[in-house]
């Protein structure tokens, strides 16, 4: 990758055999590789007005995570997705990583991208991690992306499950009707009574404004969104809605013990562009 340009790679050099209990959907002689899906788009920035389109918006789609470590510290994340990805190893040079609360910046100052993804012991997720990229950051053309990747869970541990509530945070990147790109937070809750249908809340949105040299974290209630749908097996999608903007959202059940769940979900308005992904954790109630 160089610049705006974004291509799928076909994997870096990799490093000594590494376990990630919980994360790894197989396990490799050198790498961890968790599946995964994940919505991306590319996009363009007017030098004079500094308003951004988001084009070639591409679905939920499979994704891949490639972690890489020895002695039980990763220090490599490559994520592939369709027309989108990045590669980060924290032993290049320029490629730096920094902590926010949940959340682990990654920069690669050569290919101006910049990602955000949970921390899952920071977020109470084992089985699990997700996250939103830029690739083409401080550039007037490139692609963002988002994803949820780990080891969902086998449908057959849902036949005894009734009821289960769960909460978490979302990430995302929006376009927001000032034409600005944004970097997108919020507190998420999905909720199921029978495991045939689920309720889905998102609230309390926060943007950072990337076109700013200095963004601060500011409310968008316009993102804030909710929704209704069905489960099938370990998976689940919805409708979603938000004030000016619809769109879908899918999801699964992540884990041996149905306590995780997490997906994507993308919406689309006359003056608003929204994707992101999401990871929650709960307790569900079985039958006796």
């Amino acid at each position: 990758m160089g610049g705006g340009d974004v291509t799928q790679s076909s994997g870096p050099s990799r490093p000594p055999s590494v376990s990630f209990e919980g994360h790894g959907h197989r396990q490799y002689h050198d790498y961890v590789l968790a599946d995964g899906q994940a919505v991306t788009a590319t996009f363009e920035i007017n030098p004079g007005s500094g308003a951004i389109t988001l084009t070639e918006i591409h679905d939920r789609h499979g994704s891949q995570m490639y972690l890489t470590g020895e002695g039980g510290t990763s220090f490599g994340t490559e994520i592939v997705a369709q027309n989108s990805g990045f590669d980060f190893d924290v032993r290049e040079t320029g490629h730096t990583v920094c902590a926010s609360g949940n959340y682990a910046i990654w920069h690669i100052e050569e290919e101006n991208v910049l990602a955000v993804f949970v921390v899952p012991d920071m977020a109470g997720v084992n089985y699990m991690s997700y996250g939103t990229w830029m690739a083409g950051y401080g550039t007037n053309s490139g692609s963002v992306g988002t994803g949820v990747y780990g080891v969902k869970t086998d449908p057959a541990l849902l036949n005894d499950a009734v009821s289960a509530t769960y909460t978490g945070l979302t990430t995302g990147v929006a376009r927001r009707a000032d034409g600005s790109l944004n970097m997108a937070q919020s507190q998420i809750t999905l909720s199921t009574s029978d495991f045939d249908n689920i309720s889905i809340t998102s609230a309390n949105t926060a943007v950072e404004n990337l076109n700013l040299d200095n963004p601060v974290l500011e409310r968008a209630a316009e993102l804030d969104f909710s929704g209704a749908g069905t489960i099938s097996g370990a998976d689940f999608s919805a409708n979603i809605t938000a004030a000016t903007s619809s769109g879908t959202l899918d999801g699964s059940f992540y884990g041996p013990l149905v306590r995780e769940a997490g997906g994507t979900f993308q919406l689309s308005g006359p003056d608003v562009e929204y994707i992101g992904s999401f990871g929650a954790t709960g307790t569900v109630t079985r039958l006796p």
